[in-house]
């Protein structure tokens, strides 16, 4: 995911997101996956408006990604917030909602990012 000049990506498929500047450089830690609390990976980072934070999904240890968690990240402070339990492939919409998939269904979670990061 591209935006503000700045690369978001899950690198491999176990593990959390980096950030790189677009003009290149070395990819900083974003998020990290929780051992204790059974994540595995971090997929689908997508831009929130104003490009100081991405949504994305969190999957866990033994479970499939229609069992995800929805979480929103800052970017400056790496603070993350649960937007909704149980979907993947996370997308915000300018209704107000996060758009997701579960088990071949999209849903919409209302989340207001300038009110909730």
């Amino acid at each position: 995911m591209v935006f503000e000049d700045t690369i978001v990506v899950a690198q491999r498929s176990v593990g959390g997101l980096v950030v790189v500047a677009a003009s290149g450089g070395e990819p900083k830690v974003l998020t990290k996956v929780d051992v204790a609390a059974r994540e595995r990976t971090h997929r689908w980072p997508a831009a929130l408006p104003g490009g100081k934070a991405v949504v994305f999904a969190t999957q866990l240890s033994g479970g499939d990604y229609d069992d995800g968690i929805l979480e929103a990240v800052d970017l400056a402070s790496g603070k993350r917030t649960v937007i909704h339990r149980g979907g993947a492939f996370p997308r915000w919409s300018p209704s107000g909602h996060v758009l997701f998939a579960r088990k071949g269904t999209i849903y919409a979670a209302p989340f207001d990012p300038g009110r909730s990061l």
